[in-house]
């Protein structure tokens, strides 16, 4: 981790001791940082994160705005990204992650993300259908023998009795992720083993013939999962972390959640009635996270830095590389957003609002238009691809991507994030707090996304010129890159720059591009910076609100990383003990050995 770490150090903007060129020509903006165009260290897509840090202070304004006006320091937690094609670019933490308070949430705090699951599921489906290896569509009928042939047993009609065991129903896997199936949302035990939900499966029916209508099915998700669980031979949450999780190096996220280790966020409990919070225990509310059945559609545990690795891929159009070929082809990239189903007959009275309820408590979605989904994604207004999350009461997510704009943002909230869902309104309180957040997010990330250079930019200045004494040889006039405070406090002058400058290139080297940790001020703001020697280190920075532009930092002992060798160990360790977990207790048990493997190699 970092060994690097600038202060927010306040600087008179009139003293002008120190001179440097004035602001750039708009067609040469690193001349306000020092050489006549882009260092050669510094990588082109770093120009674009350049021209969005004017954006940024509003961007922080939006999310630390609902935040307050939401949850205030009342016990609730909530973190937010906003992705590029390239990765994460801002993030930021609200609230607080702990019970005692004490602890901001940050990109890796980890939330519960409740339906967004249902993305992961259907992307994990999407890899074993473009491994080359299988012979697997998303038009195969999906009660294939090692599919989920229980279908079979369900009704395709509505209301009807039929001799179950025979039907079909005629369900494809693409029915199934894009909520065309008709089948149930709820079955009667929503957190069931997988032998109680196939006898509750075996006891429903179709509302409605498959990819003629749309109604959100947890159910149809839940099966997702447990074919891609059959087909490959692997636990659900181990064959999710092998096709999804390991490829993207998403290292926090889990479909098996466990109680709470440092980086998990406390729930709370959210009550409508009286507009408050209370702390919850893990294991004690709505039947514990030991859910079998429910997490293909709502297990996932995961964190911002995480999602920007799923949601950039979205972006990029591009998959890493699984076994000699891509985890996802290009084609399924650009295609899993768009609606598999368009038919636009509308919906049978029957299957309106108010929801259904059948005979055996099974409770089936209304139903509207075909096109609401493609492959797990929810098609929101073009080009949006969209879907939230809502653990009832506690925790949920919301993430939007605009894949031609190349741009996604995504929030975590440790309480219930759709207040206006329940029978009672909380007065003043946003119904659709956490999409109001993403949404603001992503709409003025993108007008900054607009502006055609960065020059004249405080904050944009101060990063570049970071960038540039990171690779440049060090020169005694380098001293005037630095506020008169820094340079006293540091003692600096032009005897020992260069010395101080030369120390900076061996601890970190050549810095290529950055990320924002947080925004504090209009000046100030927190980074992490990719470095030749030190990949990865945290940073605040301060920069004059005025030209020339000048900066402070502080130095900060270098934190041990763990030995690459040893953390391949733990992570192929856990992978055999998952191979021979039979429960989720085991499967538990395997996931603390690894943690306290990656401790030992610290």
């Amino acid at each position: 981790m970092s060994a690097f770490r600038f202060s927010a150090v306040a600087a008179a903007a009139a003293i002008a001791s120190a001179t440097l060129a004035s602001a750039p020509a708009a067609a040469d903006p690193w001349t306000a940082a020092g050489p006549p165009s882009r260092p050669a260290w510094v990588k082109v897509k770093a120009e674009r994160r350049l021209r969005l840090l004017a954006g940024l202070p509003g961007i922080a304004a939006i999310a630390k705005g609902a935040a307050h006006g939401y949850f205030g320091q009342k016990g609730p937690g909530m973190s937010v990204g906003l992705v590029l094609d390239d990765g994460l670019y801002y993030s930021q933490g609200f609230g607080f992650a702990d019970a005692a308070k004490t602890k901001i949430p940050d990109e890796f705090t980890v939330f519960r993300a409740g339906s967004f699951s249902k993305v992961i599921t259907a992307t994990a489906l999407l890899t074993l259908i473009d491994d080359p290896a299988r012979n697997m569509s998303l038009s195969d009928p999906a009660d294939k023998p090692n599919y989920l042939p229980e279908l079979k047993y369900v009704c395709p009609q509505w209301g009807v009795n039929c001799v179950r065991g025979n039907q079909n129903t005629g369900l494809k896997l693409s029915h199934l992720v894009s909520h065309t199936s008709g089948l149930a949302n709820v079955m009667q035990q929503t957190n069931a083993a997988v032998p109680v939900w196939l006898d509750d499966l075996k006891k429903s029916w179709l509302l409605f013939n498959p990819g003629a209508f749309g109604a959100y099915s947890g159910v149809g998700m839940e099966g997702v999962g447990l074919i891609g669980q059959r087909v490959s031979g692997q636990p659900f949450p181990a064959y999710v972390k092998k096709a999804v999780f390991d490829p993207l190096h998403m290292a926090h996220s889990t479909m098996d959640p466990i109680p709470p280790d440092p980086l998990t966020a406390q729930k709370w409990l959210f009550s409508a009635t009286n507009n408050s919070w209370s702390f919850a225990q893990y294991n004690q509310i709505i039947g514990g996270d030991d859910q079998p059945m429910i997490l293909p559609a709502g297990g996932l545990a995961t964190n911002v830095i995480d999602m920007a690795q799923f949601t950039s891929m979205w972006l990029s159009g591009n998959a890493p590389q699984v076994n000699g070929h891509p985890m996802l082809k290009p084609s399924s990239i650009a295609t899993a957003g768009n609606s598999l189903f368009t038919a636009t007959t509308p919906p049978p009275p029957y299957c309106k609002t108010p929801p259904v309820t059948d005979a055996s408590g099974f409770f089936y979605s209304p139903c509207g238009f075909a096109f609401g989904f493609g492959v797990g994604w929810y098609v929101g207004a073009p080009p949006l691809l969209q879907h939230n999350g809502d653990e009832p009461g506690l925790s949920g997510s919301d993430t939007h991507v605009d894949q031609p704009a190349k741009m996604a943002a995504t929030a975590l909230v440790s309480t219930e994030p759709y207040p206006g869902h329940k029978p009672v309104q909380p007065p003043g309180l946003d119904g659709g707090f956490v999409t109001t957040v993403v949404s603001g997010i992503l709409k003025a990330g993108e007008a900054a996304d607009k502006s055609a250079d960065w020059a004249g930019q405080a904050l944009a200045i101060g990063v570049a010129r970071v960038l540039w004494l990171s690779g440049k040889p060090a020169q005694v006039s380098d001293l005037g890159a630095f506020t008169p405070t820094f340079t006293a406090a540091h003692a600096l002058t032009n005897a020992n720059i260069v010395a101080y400058l030369n120390k900076f290139h061996a601890q970190v080297g050549a810095c290529s591009t950055f990320r924002v940790r947080g925004v504090t001020t209009p000046h100030e703001i927190g980074l992490s910076l990719q470095c030749a020697v030190t990949k990865d280190f945290n940073t605040e920075l301060t920069v004059e609100a005025e030209p020339p532009h000048r900066i402070a930092w502080t130095w900060v002992p270098k934190l041990p990383t763990p030995n690459p060798k040893c953390v391949e160990a733990c992570n192929g360790d856990e992978g055999h003990c998952m191979t021979q977990a039979h429960s989720s207790g085991e499967r538990q048990q395997c996931i603390a050995e690894k943690k306290q493997c990656l401790r030992e190699c610290s």
